[in-house]
């Protein structure tokens, strides 16, 4: 890809923050760029036709509508892992599904309605395999926030410190309006790349203006961040692997919160153990080389006493997208 000029670096940056919630969230976009919108507008078109940005869409707090997740790892035999990863791939509850390089090579997350919804798919997905899949329940969150530095190969540019976040599984929903979950449903789709965006949502309003339904929802915590998704390949971060680290109980938070500092990760969590799979912390680095990963963690692991990880490198990518929830 050819280097990326000043002004399409910029906006490949402001496309990852979060949409403003007001009626004309390019324009608030386009004075923080100091550039016009009709501009603005035009040139992420034109980087979602080249395929550097994936429309807009909205994020889902599946946790405040009661629903739950996990990680979900197993051992398949080299011959049998594609037609696994299809039956894995066509649970609908499935968003993500990759080989990685370790003993366990089939890595998968899963969304159901309840934790016993999850055990069912599990059990199903056993029986149509023969394979034993273990679920990685989310225990704590020390980093989730993704944003590429789109000026070339590098750290990203923006980590922000946050405060640990103790995963707490909602019990029951937060209660919605009937416009609420339309609004909801409807958000997940792609947004229109107008100066209204949001006037797209204007049948589902009836007494309310799109705004004010978009505001409620992130208000009791159902609706996240609008933003765009950048091609990080295309960016230049051609290599990423999760790593997964084990530590005694009285580190784990410490060593959770020293690799969420390193701007190459992603992603990192803490999550359930078992004796087969003893690691409790789990971090998606991206780099521009594996050897770079490599580096990072062997720093990192050399530094605090790490001495028993695993880096699995991702393979093949066999399903990348959203669950999305309908009521």
């Amino acid at each position: 890809m050819n280097a990326l000029k000043p002004f399409e670096q910029a906006v490949l940056r402001a496309v990852q923050e979060p949409l403003p919630l007001c009626e004309q969230p390019f324009e608030v976009m386009a004075e923080r760029l100091g550039c016009r919108q009709e501009r603005l507008l035009a040139e992420i078109e034109r980087l979602k036709t080249e395929g550097l940005i994936r429309g807009y869409r909205g994020q889902v707090n599946y946790r405040a509508l009661g629903r739950v997740a996990v990680l979900v790892g197993a051992a398949i035999g080299e011959v049998q892992i594609e037609q696994a990863a299809a039956t894995v791939s066509s649970l609908g509850g499935v968003s993500h599904n990759y080989q990685r390089d370790g003993q366990l090579n089939l890595w998968f997350t899963l969304q159901g309605g309840s934790a016993a919804e999850i055990d069912d798919a599990l059990e199903w997905l056993r029986r149509k395999t023969g394979f034993t899949f273990y679920p990685f329940a989310a225990e704590t969150i020390y980093k989730l926030d993704v944003r590429f530095d789109p000026s070339g190969p590098g750290p990203m540019w923006f980590t922000p410190d946050k405060p640990i976040s103790r995963i707490v599984e909602t019990p029951l929903p937060v209660p919605l309006t009937t416009q609420e979950k339309q609004a909801l449903e409807a958000i997940q789709q792609e947004l229109p790349l107008a100066a209204r965006p949001f006037d797209c949502l204007l049948e589902k309003t009836s007494g309310k203006t799109p705004v004010e339904l978009l505001r409620s929802l992130a208000n009791k915590g159902v609706l996240g961040k609008i933003t765009a998704v950048v091609d990080y390949r295309r960016l230049g971060y051609a290599a990423n692997a999760m790593v997964c680290v084990a530590a005694d109980e009285g580190r784990i938070d410490m060593l959770g919160g020293e690799l969420a500092r390193i701007p190459a990760v992603t992603h990192c969590y803490r999550r359930q153990r078992y004796a087969e799979w003893p690691y409790a912390l789990y971090a998606m680095f991206h780099a521009q080389t594996l050897g770079q990963i490599d580096a990072f963690v062997g720093s990192f692991c050399q530094i605090h006493g790490a001495a028993d990880y695993e880096i699995l490198p991702t393979v093949r990518e066999f399903k990348k997208k959203p669950v999305r929830i309908v009521f």
